[in-house]
C-alpha cells in the first residue's frame, strides 16, 4: 500500500498553495481572499515495503506543514502592498500589525510542528539495518527540514522586522513628545526618522519572496527525494 500520492504532484514550484492545505491565518478586514492553487508536491501515501508503514504519518504531516506554510507566504506577498498602513488611522495600523505579527508566529508554529514530525522520521531511520534504505530515507528528511527550516525563518524575519518598525516608531514618538514639552529655545533638537510602513512591507515583501523562492527549489528535491525512498 505505497504511493498513493506521490504522483499527485510533479512541478513542484510552477503553482502556490494547496488545496488540501490548511488555510492560511485570516488577517480580518484586511486582505481580500487569496485564490486557492492546487501545488504539487508529492509525499508518501501508502505503503508497499517495510521502511514505508511507520513514516507514511509524519511524512504526510511534515508535507501538509510545508504546503500551509506556502499558503500563507504565497498570500502575504500577495497582500502586504495592499495594507497602505502609513494611510490607516492608528487603530488599525495596530490591528493590522497584530494580524501580522500573528501570521509570523502561525509560520513558526506550523514549521516546527513539521519539524517534530521529521524527528520522528530521523529516529526511525537510524533503526534501520540496511545503510541504503537509512540513507536514502535521510536525505529524504533532510529535504523536508531544509524547506520547514526556511519557513521557520521566514516567520522569524517578519516578526523581528515588526518589532523593530514599532520599536523605531514608538522612540520617535516619545522622543517628540518630549521635545514638545520643552521650552522654545530648547527645542532646536532633531529626531531620527522612524521609516514608514511602506518601507517595512517593501523590505518584508522582499525577503519573504527569497524565502519563498528559496521553498520551491528545495520542493524539487523533496519530488526526488520521494521516487529514491520508493514509499
Amino acid at each position: 500500500m505505497l504511493r498513493r500520492l506521490a504522483t499527485v504532484l510533479v512541478a513542484v514550484a510552477a503553482v502556490g498553495p494547496s488545496t488540501a492545505a490548511a488555510a492560511p491565518p485570516v488577517l480580518p478586514d484586511l486582505f481580500t481572499p487569496a485564490p486557492n492553487i492546487a501545488t504539487p508536491l508529492p509525499h508518501i501515501g501508502r505503503t508497499r515495503t517495510s521502511i514505508c508503514g511507520p513514516i507514511v504519518a509524519p511524512s504526510q504531516d511534515a508535507v501538509q506543514s510545508i504546503l500551509g506554510n506556502d499558503a500563507t507566504l504565497d498570500d502575504l506577498l500577495v497582500k502586504l502592498p495592499t495594507l497602505h498602513m502609513d494611510q490607516a488611522p492608528r487603530p488599525k495600523q495596530e490591528t493590522q500589525l497584530a494580524a501580522l505579527r500573528k501570521t509570523a508566529s502561525d509560520l513558526q508554529l506550523t514549521a516546527r510542528e513539521g519539524l517534530r514530525d521529521t524527528a520522528r522520521m530521523r529516529a526511525y531511520a537510524e533503526t534501520l539495518n540496511d545503510s541504503g534504505k537509512r540513507y536514502v530515507l535521510n536525505a529524504y528528511v533532510d529535504a523536508l527540514e531544509d524547506a520547514l527550516h526556511t519557513q521557520d525563518k521566514a516567520g522569524a524575519d517578519l516578526a523581528r522586522g515588526l518589532v523593530i518598525a514599532e520599536a523605531r516608531r514608538s522612540a520617535y514618538q516619545s522622543d517628540l513628545e518630549m521635545i514638545q514639552q520643552m521650552p522654545a529655545q530648547a527645542g532646536t533638537q532633531s529626531l531620527d526618522d522612524p521609516g514608514t510602513y511602506k518601507e517595512l512591507t517593501d523590505a518584508v515583501s522582499d525577503r519573504l519572496g527569497d524565502y519563498r523562492n528559496q521553498t520551491k527549489q528545495t520542493e524539487k528535491t523533496i519530488a526526488k527525494r520521494v521516487s529514491d525512498v520508493g514509499c
